[in-house]
């Protein structure tokens, strides 16, 4: 699972935040590093399982969806909690004792949340299924914004009044 959903691409998300740390420390070579890149493969790769299911994809880097698979199928949802987790467990073994742990642990979380609402102006506008877009607007998505920006914590346009 994590060969066939981790692995390809172009790596150009992960390599940008080493080099961007490189840069930022002013150090050629990071003990830390591989585990960012890694964490970063691993929130791109469980992002795109569940963008995958949620826009009803069939390919992804030209090969099936990791959820069209006979033998994978919805057991793709819990594959990407299990993705997720595995960056918990990574951050807090390479970063747990530094003190800037909770900040990377704050960009993971940013970058996640940020992705999900990216997602979910996705799919009120697409063609696929009945959408009443009568029931968001600015003021409704300013809100989901700030929830975000002030305390981390969106909540869902349709709910909000």
């Amino acid at each position: 699972m994590v060969d066939y959903n981790v692995l390809g691409g172009k790596c150009n998300r992960g390599l940008s935040v080493v080099d961007s740390y490189k840069i930022l420390k002013g150090v050629d070579v990071l003990s830390h590093e591989d585990a960012i890149l890694a964490c970063t493969r691993l929130l791109q790769a469980y992002l795109v399982v569940y963008d995958d299911i949620m826009d009803n994809s069939q390919t992804r880097r030209g090969k099936p969806c990791w959820f069209r698979l006979p033998q994978v199928g919805l057991i793709a949802v819990n594959d990407g909690i299990i993705l997720r987790s595995h960056i918990a467990r990574i951050l807090q073994l390479h970063f747990k004792r530094k003190p800037y742990y909770v900040d990377v642990i704050d960009l993971f979380n940013e970058a996640e949340s940020k992705t999900a609402l990216g997602q979910l102006l996705d799919l009120i506008t697409t063609d696929e299924g009945e959408k009443d877009l009568r029931k968001y607007n600015i003021t409704k998505t300013e809100g989901v914004m700030d929830g975000c920006d002030n305390n981390g914590v969106g909540t869902n346009p349709s709910t909000t009044s």
